[in-house]
């Protein structure tokens, strides 16, 4: 596939994803089975003040995760890159790295 079919394909799913899900500045601004992932992704030490992101509910069994941020019992306090999966699931790493973000995971039963 070439680079170019491949991102235009990637920008119309992000909008997708975008145009149906609640917007938010804060974790306080989704439902209480949702984080609030923001759209702004770190790129070293560089901050662009813009906390903008959008609800998306915890994760589910086989949803992909960051293991960073493991599972949660409630929504995470801030704005995250990646929903956590919804408890009692863990965040099982695959050996794939999202750099800085760390591994990527999907969400299983910890038997």
């Amino acid at each position: 596939m070439e680079l170019n079919t491949f991102l235009y394909i990637f920008a119309v799913c992000f909008m997708i994803v975008l145009a149906n899900s609640p917007p938010c500045n804060t974790p306080a601004d989704c439902s209480g089975n949702e984080c609030c992932i923001s759209i702004v992704r770190p790129i070293g030490k560089r901050y662009v003040d813009q906390p903008k992101g959008y609800c998306q509910p915890l994760g589910t069994e086989k949803s992909g995760c960051y293991v960073r941020y493991g599972s949660a019992s409630q929504p995470p306090d801030q704005l995250v890159f990646g929903c956590p999966c919804s408890s009692p699931l863990i965040c099982k790493g695959r050996g794939v790295y999202d750099i800085p973000l760390g591994e990527l995971g999907y969400c299983r039963d910890p038997q």
